[in-house]
């Protein structure tokens, strides 16, 4: 008799507001993917925290209201919500983070939340900017006995190289954009000679072939076992556990409203592929075509359930 499957995910990270010029949008990267989770069908708990003020207790309301668990909130008396002011230039978003917010202090969760059951842990790097978050991710790492999806969101100033080595080390599953990668394998080289720059490149199967040399840096100086690199346009990648590499392109966009969200998009269908145990091949194209689909929202998440099932 086979075991069943562990599918529910477990997310801890960031909740703030994206505060757009017309408008503020409930996100971060781990409340995206866990909100994109449900309206795929899954049961993912969030850890996170939110200010005992208006912005959390919006925040609150529409976790619950999109029917995510809440046993895994935390409500901050000293510190706001968290916050991020967003500029948009042809759809290309610039943010400015609010320091010193409710996401910098999430605490160790209870055993009751700790000690269930998960198929994954999912969890992104704007969170370790602060030590007190950063101890508690890590202290989740070492807890759950589960694979590890670490997704990459660098955003100037909250990126510092020492973070690499724990972000990276042994995690099963790590995504990141072509940007991230380039930043990253600069940084583990130190200047040193490294896989050349594939920018230049106008023949995709040439370009990602350059992505996969870097990839492979990652995989053998951390023990990374997966690498999923998103790449715009030009689609996206995945660098296997066997280290088969293969790409899937990207489609069109049939109304581009922003690409606010479709990183996040892509990290939860591609959670959600991981879970079913859908082969990477399969997980990645899905991933991609979804990731594409929420370019024709504005911002990241809809409340619409037709979206997902469509």
């Amino acid at each position: 008799m086979t075991n069943p499957r562990i599918t529910r995910p477990l997310i801890v990270g960031e909740v703030l507001f994206d505060c757009f010029p017309n408008r503020n949008v409930l996100g971060g990267a781990p409340l995206n993917v866990a909100w994109n989770l449900r309206g795929l069908g899954l049961d993912p708990l969030l850890v996170t925290a939110v200010g005992d003020d208006d912005s959390g207790r919006t925040a609150i309301r529409a976790i619950s209201d999109w029917g995510l668990d809440q046993s895994g909130v935390q409500i901050d008396q000293s510190h706001p919500t968290g916050r991020v002011d967003i500029k948009l230039d042809s759809g290309e978003p610039t943010y400015q983070f609010w320091d010193d917010v409710a996401f910098d202090h999430i605490a160790f969760p209870s055993d009751d939340i700790i000690d269930r059951d998960y198929g994954l842990l999912y969890h992104g790097s704007l969170a370790m900017r602060s030590p007190e978050s950063m101890k508690t991710i890590l202290d989740i790492r070492r807890r759950v006995k589960c694979p590890v999806f670490v997704d990459i969101n660098i955003r100037q100033p909250f990126f510092n190289h020492s973070w690499i080595e724990p972000l990276l080390r042994d995690a099963d599953h790590l995504k990141l954009n072509a940007d991230e990668l380039r930043l990253i394998v600069k940084a583990v080289h130190h200047g040193d000679s490294a896989p050349s720059d594939e920018t230049k490149r106008k023949d995709d199967s040439n370009a990602w072939s350059i992505l996969c040399e870097k990839a492979q840096v990652l995989k053998k100086s951390f023990g990374v076992k997966t690498v999923w690199i998103t790449y715009g346009e030009r689609g996206a990648g995945c660098l296997r556990a066997d280290g088969s590499f293969f790409f899937s392109a990207a489609p069109a966009v049939a109304k581009m409203a922003d690409t606010v969200g479709a990183g996040d998009a892509f990290a939860a269908v591609t959670i959600q592929g991981i879970l079913a145990g859908t082969s990477p091949d399969d997980s990645l194209s899905s991933a991609t075509a979804f990731a594409a689909r929420v370019c024709g929202l504005h911002g990241a998440t809809t409340m619409d359930l037709d979206f997902y099932s469509s």
